[in-house]
């Protein structure tokens, strides 16, 4: 549930005009929308769980001022879920189930300290704390948040091409090292990063699916990073690699049916970090490394013969 800050993004090399919109901005302006899982905290909340909750042994311990902005957040997510023209994928659904596995775990096991805590003080009443008030309603927005969002989970009309492009965007990503490891940020005394469930490269498959077959522009919400360099180098792949030299229709498409990717910037606002209709490839000018990764990737990418000879 870390939100990453793109620091060490220059967006000035592909000359695309930054923009920042709110969320109703957004919802109003684009037609389909991809949600990701980790949406409306502050950065300094987003390592919640880890920092406040994760060591915690009693409800009386629990940050409530920044319980009250968890919740906050995860109505906010309800509400986004909700709206008509948004909708996410099954390993998104997948990591928010994971988080509320992980909330009501840590709901169980509070409950029995507090249990145990009232019989060694022989107390006949008890009274819960407002963190153990709030923390039963994070748990319920967790519930619910599920619940939608296993109804928002967008299935494609061609499930083979969609599986065969997310063959591709899985090892794009992975051989062009797209993805950054945070499993060590916080050092030995937080809990380690859980199995990477490749959300990140299932919401970029989606928005490629969109774009590429069936000839619709989407964009993607996300506090996440790594979704920005996946649909960059997906770009380069689909106009600048040996992949498209006997068809112009992915060029064509990522022009006419874009995709872009949304950045959360603060708990209400959104930067639009791609948009593929202005995007040019003059971004991976200066960076070496990565094109000789790309160039790499390319010449050894499997699928790509019968991805791009589908009728």
């Amino acid at each position: 549930m870390e939100i990453q800050n793109p620091t060490n993004i220059n967006r000035k090399e592909h000359l695309q005009e930054e923009r920042v919109l709110s969320f109703t901005q957004v919802l109003e302006e684009e037609p389909f929308i991809l949600t990701d899982s980790t949406l409306f905290l502050e950065k300094n909340d987003s390592s919640w769980y880890q920092k406040d909750v994760y060591f915690c042994h009693a409800y009386s311990r629990l940050n409530c001022s920044l319980l009250e902005r968890v919740l906050s957040s995860l109505e906010n997510a309800q509400e986004l879920l909700r709206k008509p023209n948004v909708s996410t994928v099954s390993k998104v659904v997948d990591e928010i189930a994971r988080a509320k596995n992980m909330i009501q775990h840590k709901q169980a096991f509070l409950n029995e300290e507090e249990r145990r805590s009232v019989q060694r003080r022989a107390k006949k009443e008890y009274t819960k704390t407002q963190g153990e008030m709030l923390f039963a309603d994070i748990s319920f927005a967790y519930n619910e948040i599920e619940r939608i969002s296993r109804k928002k989970i967008f299935v494609p009309a061609n499930k083979r091409a969609f599986q065969e492009l997310e063959l591709i965007v899985n090892e794009v990503t992975e051989k062009s090292r797209a993805k950054l490891d945070y499993s060590n940020r916080y050092g030995e005394e937080y809990i380690p990063k859980k199995a990477d469930l490749h959300a990140d490269e299932e919401l970029a498959t989606a928005a490629l699916y969109l774009c590429l077959i069936d000839g619709k522009s989407s964009c993607v919400l996300t506090a996440d990073s790594d979704l920005y360099r996946i649909v960059s180098n997906m770009f380069w792949i689909f106009t600048r690699g040996e992949l498209i030299l006997r068809e112009e229709q992915p060029t064509y498409a990522l022009k006419t049916s874009p995709i872009k990717v949304y950045f959360q910037v603060g708990s209400s606002l959104l930067k639009e970090l791609i948009n593929t209709s202005k995007f040019s490839n003059s971004y991976f000018n200066d960076r070496p490394r990565l094109l000789n990764r790309l160039r790499d990737v390319q010449s050894n990418l499997s699928l790509q013969e019968n991805f791009l000879r589908r009728e």
